[in-house]
């Protein structure tokens, strides 16, 4: 099943592909999905991670097959029946192999809750119930950046701040744990020290209208996240101060989703592995914000 057969486009709804781990109930943004195929036999790949089953290369492919059991300590009782979720980070393909898919589900972003504090899965970004399911959703992005031994995000960034525009507060939205660390990390590797992050678009929406706006230089933010997604957090921020540069930082990069970014009123939108890119945006409108307002 090809990507754009079963990409939902962007609303106040996630659509996502239910599927199943050892007996539990996980979910994933179709969005990010390529193809959902039958497992195939793989090559070992020597010296890798245990979770890392190997590769296989359809249609001149090369794509890396990461167990799902594995990484969430669960064992795979039912091997001939298992499948492979075929998505892509950073321009590099990984199958994701799991007991069963059982489907499609639409919920609304609202109805997304935080991620239990404690419990056996540690890579959740958010748990949401269906009928009598509770699904958690993963954070993929996570998993491959530990089973990569975090090559696939640079934190350095080679841009540096100017010392005047240092002090503007930058405010980053993002439910993903890793991901926010990350983009933490780099922002303040700029030279950024009044940093505010946050696990949902409701808290960051919540700081930012109590906020002294003037001091705010940027907001970075992903898209699918609990309670308020990206959009409509840009959406009320522009309705607030149009002149608040948003960054959205997604890894839902299709052309809908491009234009409903846009629309919104996003000044700029990156793919999460274009890293440096955001780096010297986040510099830029910062400074062109800090410039607007003291000429005010």
């Amino acid at each position: 099943m090809e990507n754009n057969l079963i990409r939902a486009a962007v609303s106040d709804e996630m659509e996502l592909l239910e599927f199943c781990v050892g007996g539990e109930n996980f979910g994933i943004n179709i969005a990010k999905v390529n193809e959902i195929m039958t497992n195939e036999p793989v090559t070992p790949v020597p010296n890798a991670d245990p979770a890392v089953e190997g590769i296989f290369i359809p249609r001149d492919k090369l794509i890396t097959v990461v167990d799902l059991h594995k990484v969430l300590g669960y064992e795979n009782t039912e091997q001939r029946k298992s499948i492979f979720i075929v998505c892509s980070f950073n321009d590099t393909s990984v199958a994701f192999h799991v007991t069963s898919v059982r489907g499609f589900q639409r919920v609304p972003y609202n109805s997304i809750n935080k991620p239990p504090m404690t419990g056996k899965v540690s890579v959740s970004t958010g748990v949401v119930k269906i009928e009598d399911r509770v699904i958690q959703l993963l954070d993929f992005e996570k998993i491959v950046s530990d089973l990569s031994g975090g090559t696939f995000y640079d934190k350095n960034s080679a841009v540096t701040a100017n010392e005047s525009i240092c002090s503007m507060e930058i405010v980053i939205a993002d439910d993903s744990p890793f991901l926010n660390e990350l983009i933490t990390d780099m922002v303040s590797s700029c030279g950024f020290s009044n940093i505010s992050h946050f696990k949902n678009g409701a808290e960051a929406w919540e700081h930012i209208r109590t906020a002294d706006v003037r001091n705010i230089g940027c907001v970075i933010t992903d898209i699918e996240m609990p309670q308020t997604d990206g959009i409509h957090l840009t959406e009320h921020i522009k309705k607030l101060d149009k002149n608040i540069p948003v960054i959205i930082f997604s890894s839902l990069s299709d052309e809908p989703t491009r234009k409903r970014c846009i629309r919104s009123g996003a000044d700029a939108i990156f793919n999460k592995h274009e890293t440096a890119s955001l780096m010297q945006k986040v510099v830029e409108l910062t400074g062109r914000r800090s410039g607007h307002i003291s000429h005010k």
